[in-house]
């Protein structure tokens, strides 16, 4: 339920969240100013008028206008803290499962419909391929047997979170003030919108495509039902779900699925949108560690580099662990199920984000060990 609108002003200092103290699961509810937000807070009676969750040490997911996608937190720039308010489950445990049941909805399209249903009366026509804000959260929370309120995830608005559910306030807010540069004012209305900075990105491009490649397939998926332990439905609510539902539908079914989604996805550039990022991600970090090994960093430099690492290294070890499993699951299903030219395809894909993260980790671990001893040492540095 957030459209985003740029910011006019030119703050002298913004708030981020710190990432060390959230919790995977953890609720974070957003008050906006455009016009449709308002709009929303008036018809829902409540303060806020978007919602998203924390999935790891780096990384978000919310619905907005162009998807449900996955959004790192430095994206976030945060200008009124009180306009933000976080909630937690009380079982942490709970709120890990949450989280992951939360990541496959990423690439499902905004509900729009879905969202007006919430709160104005009427004969709405809603498309189960797509959620909204607080759905995203409430469906998480649902599909693993703890829902967060007394009402089904469709009907669940932004501000029944605050007051309804069983999620409690988290105090202080898990923010840190940063003072803006006179350069970094200047170009605050940019990157301040968050929304505007995500649609450059090679995650944007992979969210487009991926539901665009849906969309052309959808029609291939028989009306099916599959065993309540997987938590698939056929035809499939999402890309992630059309991939994995294959496996349990008639080789010629699937073997035409997959004539079809491959090339889509080859043509659309899909299988190189996180490599390319990881490549440039790995040439930085060589950068940095050449920079760091010369004595070219000042201590202000290498403080900050070590921090920003020690931050990241974690969800990237995540990572590699879910693309290692992702590149198992397939090449299994290669060899046991179907062997169709997409599940190997997506088996080397996953396999080669793996060996690239391996690679990232290593150089992270190098450079925040690099950055300590030389911060620890009595050696002078540059100014």
């Amino acid at each position: 339920m957030r459209i985003s609108s740029k910011a006019i002003v030119r703050p002298q200092s913004v708030w981020k969240f710190d990432p060390t103290g959230l919790q995977p699961g953890d609720v974070i509810l957003e008050r906006g100013h455009s016009l449709i937000s308002k709009g929303i807070r008036i018809f829902d009676r409540g303060r806020y008028s978007h919602a998203l969750m924390w999935l790891d040490t780096v990384n978000f997911i919310e619905a907005v206008d162009m998807g449900v996608r996955v959004i790192s937190y430095p994206r976030f720039f945060i200008l009124n803290p009180t306009e933000w308010t976080i909630l937690r489950h009380p079982d942490p445990n709970i709120g890990r499962l949450a989280a992951a049941e939360a990541r496959s909805f990423s690439h499902m399209k905004y509900g729009t419909a879905g969202a007006i249903a919430t709160k104005v009366p009427g004969n709405w026509k809603t498309d189960p391929a797509a959620m909204f804000c607080s759905q995203v959260i409430a469906a998480a929370y649902e599909n693993i047997g703890a829902p967060l309120v007394s009402k089904p995830s469709s009907k669940v608005s932004p501000n029944d979170l605050m007051r309804n559910s069983v999620l409690k306030k988290v105090t202080p807010r898990p923010l840190v003030k940063l003072e803006l540069s006179e350069e970094d004012q200047k170009e605050a209305d940019e990157w301040l919108d968050r929304d505007h900075a995500y649609t450059k990105t090679n995650m944007a491009c992979e969210l487009e495509a991926s539901q665009e490649v849906y969309s052309l397939v959808y029609g291939l998926y028989p009306n099916i039902t599959i065993a309540p332990e997987y938590r698939l439905s056929c035809p499939p609510c999402s890309f992630s779900e059309a991939l994995n539902v294959i496996q349990f539908l008639e080789w010629e079914t699937a073997s035409r699925i997959s004539s079809v989604m491959l090339p889509a996805l080859e043509i659309r550039g899909y299988f190189d949108f996180i490599t390319a990022d990881l490549q440039e991600l790995t040439e930085r970090l060589e950068r940095q560690n050449a920079a760091v090994s010369a004595g070219q960093c000042n201590r202000a430099e290498m403080t900050e580099l070590k921090d920003h690492y020690s931050e990241t290294v974690g969800s990237h070890i995540e990572t590699e662990h879910r693309h290692r499993n992702n590149a198992d699951v397939y090449d299994t299903l290669w060899i046991h199920r179907f062997q169709l030219p997409l599940f190997a395809r997506m088996a080397r894909m996953h396999r080669s984000i793996e060996l690239k993260l391996s690679t990232i980790i290593e150089h992270e671990r190098t450079l925040i060990h690099n950055c300590t001893q030389r911060l620890n040492s009595d050696d002078s540095f540059p100014d």
